[in-house]
């Protein structure tokens, strides 16, 4: 049997069948777990040899984390790229790109992010060796620092920042890990739920950390009409 041609973008390709394998593990982790993953499942969807999971990774619990870098990097992009197209915004504007990005982010890698929040709430997957929360909480605090900015204590109350842009996160993520459920519960279409759900989560949590109450009500109103 000839193998496969290597092109610089498709099958063939060493870094392209990484990434498959990647995005292939990230579904099994994501809707089984660590433990009830199959590598013979994730080799299958890719169309790859028994050999080649072990060849690039060497275990399971190596893929896992390649699954978990990838969430990292992606994350990362994603802040880097908030914080230069909108650091020079104002406060209450940065606040709602931080949101509506992190919505759009958690919908594009809905499976990275099923496993991002499992590790936050169920200590079974997490890896001894993994820099998963180190590297993501250094994220959050960089998110932080973004939100805040030069102009925060003008715009801001007094909160425990860390606990806060905590709760903004799992409350947008985990709108959109049960953005089929609820949406069937709730006799609405997906859409609709995921656009209601982020105007909602965005209202409430900057009515709770905006001095000027009047001020915010307003940019409500022109933003979320």
């Amino acid at each position: 049997m000839a193998r496969p041609v290597k092109t610089e973008h498709g099958k063939g390709n060493v870094e392209w069948t990484k990434q498959q394998l990647i995005n292939a593990a990230a579904e099994q982790f994501s809707k089984l777990g660590f433990q009830g993953a199959s590598l013979s499942k994730i080799r299958e969807k890719v169309g790859v040899k028994n050999s080649t999971i072990v060849y690039h990774f060497k275990s399971k619990e190596g893929l896992y984390l390649a699954v978990t870098e990838h969430l990292e990097k992606s994350f990362a992009k994603m802040i880097n790229d908030l914080v230069e197209q909108h650091a020079d915004e104002p406060a209450i504007e940065r606040f709602y790109q931080f949101c509506y990005t992190l919505q759009q982010w958690g919908s594009n890698q809905q499976y990275f992010t099923s496993i991002a929040i499992q590790e936050m709430m169920n200590r079974e997957l997490h890896s001894a060796n993994s820099m998963f929360y180190q590297n993501f909480g250094r994220r959050l605090n960089q998110t932080i620092e973004f939100i805040k900015g030069h102009d925060g204590a003008e715009t801001w109350t007094k909160v425990n920042w860390k606990i806060f842009i905590v709760n903004v996160f799992l409350s947008i993520l985990i709108g959109q890990a049960v953005s089929v459920a609820i949406p069937i519960a709730l006799q609405i279409d997906e859409p609709t739920y995921k656009q209601q759900h982020i105007n909602e989560v965005f209202r409430s949590q900057l009515l709770a950390l905006v001095k000027d109450k009047h001020t915010a009500e307003q940019y409500l109103e022109l933003k979320l009409s």
